[in-house]
């Protein structure tokens, strides 16, 4: 069963009550959210606020998704299925194909690969079918030589995790993250969302409607600036005339029936908390991930300018790492931000985890200031909190 306080109320261990306070400040001023967070283990925040925000609201949360999907792996190379430095064909033979033989799983999944969109570019359809999208990546040239440089595979980085797990366990990944970790945890977060939780869903709002025409709203999830159409931002998200507004993607049930990895995940604040505080309790307390499983994985991998998103970013296998423009946690930690202003992560060094859940979409290309604030008030609990 899903970690629960008493049923519909706010939670705040002593000395976190300014967290709620905050909550509901935020929510008075039209960014509601859900916030959870663990410290040594321990639930210290479950509160929520905004209009039609519940208890119990799941809500899509963009490319936080990536970050669960970056666990899945995890808990593959933990059991030894998987090795980031070992070559990607030696689990996907065709991936060897023009030249990519040499290319390794953790450069593949530090997005350094240089298949940010294969040529003719993709549709929402070719992700959600995936087998075709993910054997013309397999075929296709990449845009760099991997290894020299790093460029955020927004949407195909999705396919690239699919793949290797369906061809390393036989399964989906939906069905290898609900069998291995959603069901043994009972927590509240889905890579394909069960027809019967629908009504439970509540929908995020954007502060600002972006045009169907407004290469901005697809550019959201990268934080950039709208660029030309041969860009690798433009190819990164997709064409203009073939793909939804970043901002949409959560509305489209066939998004949330899905639960694509790289963007359609959909769950709670507790959830993704809970998930996080897993991979912090090592495998000898029953949880998922060993200490030197954490150090492989979290490692850095890549870090300097972005070739897709025109900035400094720093990555492990999968996740995304703290930097001077994100903030989240000590160099240890490891988590992933999504396009409407939503966080989770965990951090070893700390012992914390938590998400932060945005119900107001904002075309910040990742997390938000009340992300952040919320967060700033949660440390400062826990340096002060009683025991």
């Amino acid at each position: 069963m899903p970690i629960a306080p008493a049923h519909g109320r706010h939670f705040t261990a002593p000395g976190y009550e300014p967290v709620a306070e905050l909550v509901t400040a935020l929510a008075a001023a039209g960014d509601s959210c859900a916030v959870a967070a663990f410290v040594n283990h321990g639930l210290v925040v479950h509160v929520w606020g905004g209009a039609g925000v519940r208890h119990d609201s799941l809500a899509g949360v963009y490319s936080v998704s990536k970050g669960v999907a970056g666990i899945c792996v995890a808990l593959l190379v933990e059991r030894g299925a998987l090795d980031p430095e070992s070559p990607v064909c030696r689990y996907w033979p065709e991936f060897a194909a023009q030249g990519k033989d040499a290319v390794t799983v953790g450069q593949l999944l530090s997005h350094q690969a240089g298949l940010i969109c294969p040529p003719g570019g993709c549709t929402l359809a070719d992700i959600l079918a995936h087998d075709p999208l993910a054997a013309r990546l397999a075929r296709m040239r990449p845009l760099w030589e991997p290894g020299t440089a790093h460029g955020y595979h927004a949407l195909t980085i999705g396919v690239l995790i699919e793949e290797l797990v369906r061809r390393l366990t036989g399964s989906s990944l939906r069905e290898f993250y609900d069998r291995e970790i959603r069901w043994p945890l009972g927590a509240e977060f889905y890579l394909g969302l069960p027809a019967a939780l629908e009504s439970r869903v509540t929908p995020v709002r954007t502060c600002e409607r972006l045009g169907a025409g407004d290469s901005a709203g697809r550019a959201a999830t990268a934080g950039s600036e709208p660029r030309t159409a041969d860009s690798y931002a433009a190819m990164a998200l997709g064409a203009p005339a073939a793909f939804p507004l970043i901002a949409d993607l959560p509305s489209l049930r066939s998004v949330r029936a899905a639960g694509p990895s790289a963007f359609g995940g959909v769950g709670s604040a507790l959830g993704l908390a809970q998930i996080y505080d897993a991979c912090l309790r090592g495998t000898a307390d029953g949880a998922l991930l060993s200490d030197e499983t954490l150090g492989r994985v979290t490692d850095l991998r890549s870090s300097g300018p972005d070739l897709v998103l025109g900035r400094n970013t720093r990555y492990g296998l999968v996740f995304q790492k703290p930097a001077v423009t994100m903030p989240f946690g000590s160099q240890r930690a490891f988590g992933h931000d999504g396009a409407g202003g939503s966080l989770a992560f965990a951090d070893p060094a700390n012992q914390l985890s938590f998400a932060h859940v945005a119900l107001r979409f904002r075309a910040t290309g990742g997390a938000s200031l009340p992300a952040y604030a919320v967060l700033r008030t949660v440390r400062d609990c826990a340096r002060s909190a009683p025991g």
